[in-house]
């Protein structure tokens, strides 16, 4: 499965999510864009927020948000323009990520497929058929969060996406999340269960955790990004600034590496080999032409003669020459 030009199955694709913390500036955003380009991840993503068509007009905000008395107003100072959106997608490609957003209802989600390779459906949409079924038609890859969905819940929501478009996201939807809460067990668990290709949406403090997520197979990370974490806005305190962004993009790419699987031994390993292992040896002087016996035969390194494996079939053969007490025995030693 690809991500624009970036193959899963080959890479880990890193996302640095800035979500709120542009606070409603398009200056800013254009900045965000171009500090996380230079930490090595492979997107940045924003939420394309409609105010009117998220919430009702008289919710009340949820912690941490303290500067607006409700929901739509918060979402609101959020909100960018067709025009904005399309600039930052620019700029985005002349830095050499990809722009991705997660998108909350129909229009936007339009707006966003001519402006992105894929869509990210949020975890508080993973009940939402209709946008999901919109979202699907596109044909395009859909990073679906997971973050308080039960098994039977997200069963019932990936029913709509062929799963050759899928990346399944573990997430757990508390800001921050605690460690003891993050039950990373759950991404093998998902691509095992519903046999598609998952990820990780972190929201834990620090980045130890994406990176635990890359070896246990999340194959897409995504981490909230700022650039001062002392900000008072947006998912700050659970987010990475860009010398720990960087710092994780590097660590991943590391734990990628450790991940190849290889059946035989390297060649850097084979050298080792030869030292570590052993070899039969004489434990006796053996006369030339007697029959070899298991009590003349002692197990000594290095590796260069015949296999200790091979004990059982050097037992009964003919020694060739006579061979000294602590001598390796090689199978130009044997008659035939």
């Amino acid at each position: 499965m690809k991500i624009g030009k970036i193959d899963l199955e080959k890479k880990v694709f890193v996302i640095a999510e800035v979500g709120g913390n542009h606070g409603g500036d398009p200056d800013l955003a254009k900045k965000y864009i171009r500090e996380a380009a230079k930490t090595g991840v492979d997107a940045v993503k924003f939420q394309m927020i409609k105010s009117e068509k998220l919430v009702v007009e008289d919710a009340p905000v949820v912690p941490p948000v303290t500067k607006y008395k409700t929901q739509r107003e918060w979402f609101r100072s959020l909100e960018f323009s067709p025009d904005e959106w399309t600039e930052l997608a620019t700029i985005a490609r002349k830095n050499g990520v990809l722009f991705l957003a997660s998108v909350f209802d129909t229009e936007s989600a339009d707006l966003l497929d001519k402006l992105s390779p894929a869509f990210k459906i949020a975890s508080g949409d993973l009940t939402n058929l209709p946008l999901i079924r919109h979202v699907a038609k596109k044909d395009k890859p859909i990073i679906l969060s997971t973050g308080g969905a039960t098994p039977q819940e997200i069963a019932r929501a990936i029913k709509e996406v062929p799963k050759n478009i899928l990346v399944l996201m573990h997430c757990i939807s508390t800001y921050p999340c605690n460690e003891e809460d993050t039950n990373l067990l759950r991404i093998p668990f998902l691509k095992k269960k519903f046999n598609v290709t998952v990820g990780y949406s972190d929201h834990t403090m620090g980045i130890l955790a994406p990176q635990v997520a890359v070896a246990l197979g999340a194959r897409v990370i995504e981490k909230h990004f700022v650039l001062d974490r002392s900000q008072p806005i947006g998912d700050s305190v659970l987010s990475a600034e860009p010398d720990e962004m960087k710092e994780m993009v590097k660590n991943i790419r590391r734990v990628e590496k450790m991940l190849k699987l290889r059946l035989e031994p390297s060649k850097t390993e084979k050298k080792f080999l030869i030292s570590l292992r052993r070899s039969l040896a004489a434990k006796v002087d053996i006369p030339r032409n007697s029959v070899i016996t298991e009590t003349q035969l002692v197990p000594l390194r290095p590796a260069t003669g015949i296999s200790p494996l091979m004990i059982d079939e050097v037992c009964g053969k003919r020694a060739k020459r006579n061979i000294r007490k602590g001598e390796i025995i090689t199978e130009k030693d044997l008659m035939n």
